[in-house]
């Protein structure tokens, strides 16, 4: 699915969601998530506010401000 929208506009149903992916994970099991692009920081924001972890967020280049570490990859 594309659109998470329809999740995003329902508050109980989205905060159920980011509740269900958080249970998955004990405490002190990671200490930071990952957001790739645009969709992966509407989720994994508020997943990693409830895992009290942070967050790195990842883009293509010139996407995101301040100082960014770049890495190489292919698909």
């Amino acid at each position: 699915i594309k659109d998470i929208s329809p999740l995003l506009a329902d508050g109980p149903a989205f905060r159920f969601a980011v509740d269900e992916l958080a249970s998955h994970f004990k405490e002190g099991e990671i200490d930071k998530l990952v957001g790739i692009e645009s969709r992966g920081f509407l989720v994994g924001a508020p997943l990693a506010y409830a895992m009290n972890v942070g967050i790195a967020l990842v883009r293509k280049p010139g996407k995101l401000p301040g100082t960014v570490e770049r890495i190489q990859y292919e698909l």
